[in-house]
């Protein structure tokens, strides 16, 4: 086994675990869900006048939900 291939072994294994999600959270009061990994976040929220509908923020990198 080459050096070349197991660095780049190891920085696929590296990227694919900093996808896995650490933080999930549900907001009580709005029904919102959040979802974060170290290179993405995900919200899910409801709409005020239609329970039925939701609205979706992605964001790479996570901090960028918070932005809005």
């Amino acid at each position: 086994m080459s050096v070349k291939s197991f660095i780049g072994g190891m920085v696929v294994g590296g990227l694919l675990v900093s996808m896995i999600p650490y933080s999930v959270e549900k907001d009580e009061d709005t029904g919102a869900i959040e979802i974060r990994s170290f290179l993405w976040g995900c919200r899910k929220t409801p709409h005020e006048e239609d329970e039925d509908k939701y609205t979706f923020a992605f964001a790479i990198p996570p901090s960028g939900i918070d932005a809005e």
